[in-house]
């Protein structure tokens, strides 16, 4: 699965296009997309969010297990079909469809990572350690 670390702020072109940084397109390439990547509306903030097709494959297993036709199967799906798989251009951008042209505004990005800080720090979160495996 490919990394994607820092935080960049690009403009989009007046043809909706938008340049990948760099580390992005190397850890898409290293993964095995071939530039090839997945971005969606957030489900909880005003941002686009991406990943890459092998997770977003994973996802679509874990939804699999939910029973079909209840609630939370038909919320979770609606992650599904605002998604778009998108790829690169010969010059490392992508072309953004209409409906993705909602990109996070600088200013309330930084205000949205102060307030996660604060409440990572006032509930103490940590990421889990990695699950030994158990042998009989």
């Amino acid at each position: 699965m490919a990394l994607f670390l820092s935080t960049f702020t690009n403009k989009v072109d007046r043809k909706g296009r938008v340049s990948v940084p760099a580390s992005f397109r190397t850890n898409l390439s290293a993964a095995g997309q071939n530039g090839a990547f997945v971005l969606y509306p957030s489900p909880h903030y005003a941002a686009l969010e991406g990943c890459t097709v092998e997770h977003m494959k994973e996802l679509s297993a874990r939804l699999a297990t939910l029973e079909q036709f209840s609630p939370e199967h038909d919320e979770l799906s609606t992650l599904f079909s605002d998604s778009h798989q998108l790829g690169l251009d010969g010059e490392g951008r992508v072309g953004l469809p209409e409906e993705l042209i909602q990109l996070w505004e600088p200013e309330a990005y930084a205000a949205h990572k102060a307030a996660m800080r604060e409440r990572m720090k006032e509930n103490k979160r940590t990421i889990p350690a990695a699950r030994q495996a158990v042998t009989a």
